[in-house]
């Protein structure tokens, strides 16, 4: 029946005018691996500041390294990256409605698949934040696909996505690893030549990533990983996956994916269940994720959403259309949701640029700045160093926060750690520092109404950047007090407000 509802293109169409739902919306953290792009391309290696001993602050390899090469050309990377998001997510429906299709799924399960990835939020939202889940996601679904095929050709083609979804992003060695596992077992069932070929190639783009890494950053492991996995609280990590089981009614689409993976047993269904076990432990042991709709589970959320399918298709009519409306609608829901905060990223980029151009006007090449957010700023003052209070391009920053186990989303620093960050941050003489005021409460109105008639903006925000925890205490520091002077001051929301201080001269008296 449902196969009659729809005409063959409607997903992709669908999914379209979802991306551009969220066309405006840029999360900050894209503009950090941009920053890395365009250091690269400029000849300067992958690293955030030209100049700084080379810090890994950016969670993927392979994005910023592809954004390079458009670099090169001169194109607009934020264009080229949003493109790549867009093409990655419609890339996911076809992959989908393939794979479903070569387990034996009929064309209901087909039609099901195509519409649970057209019209989930995460992959909609994602596509269009210029960062790297959505490619990621296309590239471990188009791995389990190709592995679908059980032959030869197959294997070192699946083995090779999964290789290319594991330098996208971390979690991607989990399912290249499993994959791996099977490569084996097939070998043993005869396909020794695939499997061999298939390994040595997909060690060969693992290895060789985390051979560039180890060169040019003397570790493994990222700064982002100190930064957002050193604190473990199993409520909050339970309060997380609560989050991803009902964001979208995600949580119904992975009990019958594993459902149907424990009904067929066949390698990849194994695979992929215990890959959907393990990215929802990765949840809880995460615990929390500034990020909207549970981007972390992205990578496996189409391989849920194509066994998901299959059991749907072969529920009782009226209750697998039932479940797959209430999920597509639901879908729909959270991505209609989530626009304002597309818009709210838009306006906000737009006062990061203003920040950006005073900064080029007062600040001399190799100027350091301090910026807790660092996004849009960072990457249109690419003459200017940037670090921040919450060490993602910090290393000495990020063991501090990782030796007492704090991160900004669980549990913040104590006072001695966040005294120590500013003693790091201090020693290095930065010339600017921009701190953030979050304005909650009633009283945003009148602090609105203040900022926007004109009034003098000095002190109208003061006790908000002191109430800021995420700044690790620079605002009441009296060397920040003695040594910087008022600038100018912007807002972003109505709760959200970023002031610019600048470095005294020593014969400059504060007006």
């Amino acid at each position: 029946m449902l196969r009659k509802l729809a005409h063959p293109a409607a997903p992709y169409v669908f999914l379209v005018l979802g991306q551009l739902m969220f066309l405006g919306g840029v999360k900050d953290d894209a503009y950090i691996e941009l920053r890395y792009a365009a250091n690269l391309a400029a000849g300067h290696g992958l690293v955030f500041n030209v100049g700084d001993p080379p810090v890994e602050g950016s969670t993927s390899f392979a994005f910023p390294v592809l954004l390079s090469l458009a670099a090169r050309l001169g194109l607009n990377l934020l264009v080229v990256a949003k493109l790549i998001g867009a093409a990655s997510a419609v890339g996911i429906v076809w992959l989908v409605m393939r794979w479903v299709r070569r387990r034996g799924g009929d064309e209901d399960a087909v039609v099901i698949g195509g519409w649970l990835a057209a019209t989930n939020a995460s992959i909609a939202y994602w596509g269009q934040s210029a960062m790297e889940m959505v490619p990621a996601a296309f590239l471990a679904v188009l791995g389990i696909s190709e592995l679908e095929r059980r032959d030869n050709r197959g294997l070192v083609v699946g083995l090779l996505a999964l290789a290319g979804a594991a330098t996208m992003r971390p979690e991607g060695h989990l399912l290249l690893g499993l994959a791996g596992l099977v490569a084996c077992a097939r070998a043993v069932r005869g396909q020794a030549r695939g499997a061999v070929l298939g390994l040595v190639l997909a060690g060969l783009v693992v290895g060789t990533m985390h051979w560039v890494r180890w060169r040019q950053y003397g570790s493994l492991i990222p700064n982002t990983a100190l930064v957002k996995a050193a604190t473990f609280e199993l409520l909050a990590g339970l309060r997380f996956l609560g989050q991803l089981g009902i964001t979208g009614l995600f949580g119904i689409v992975i009990v019958l994916a594993v459902a149907e993976a424990a009904r067929r047993r066949d390698d990849t269904a194994l695979l992929v269940g215990v890959a959907l076990l393990a990215f929802a432990a990765y949840f809880v042991r995460v615990g929390a994720d500034e990020m909207a709709l549970c981007r972390l589970y992205l990578p496996v959320a189409p391989l849920a959403i194509g066994l998901a399918a299959l059991s749907l298709a072969r529920l009782r009519r009226w209750i697998g259309v039932a479940l797959t409306l209430a999920i597509c609608g639901t879908g729909i829901g959270f991505s209609i949701g989530h626009v304002h905060f597309a818009a709210s990223y838009g306006r906000g980029s737009q006062c990061e640029s203003k920040i950006a151009a005073v900064l080029r006007e007062r600040g001399a090449r190799g100027d350091l700045v301090v910026d807790q957010d660092l996004g849009r700023v960072s990457y249109e003052a690419l003459a200017l160093r940037f670090v921040d209070p919450i060490g993602l391009v910090d290393r000495p920053i990020a063991q501090i926060l990782y030796a007492e186990h704090a991160n900004p989303f669980v549990r913040l620093p104590s006072r001695a750690a966040q005294a120590k960050i500013r003693a790091r941050i201090f020693a290095m003489a930065p010339r600017f520092i921009v701190l953030v005021a979050y304005v909650d409460g009633p009283e945003h109105v009148e602090i609105e109404r203040r900022f926007d008639a004109g009034e003098s903006t000095r002190g109208i925000l003061d006790e908000h950047l002191a109430d800021n925890e995420l700044s690790a205490g620079i605002f009441g520091d009296p060397r920040f007090q003695a040594g910087f002077r008022f600038v100018d001051a912007w807002k972003r929301n109505p709760t959200y407000y970023v002031a610019l201080y600048e470095r005294r001269a020593p014969d400059l008296d504060d007006p």
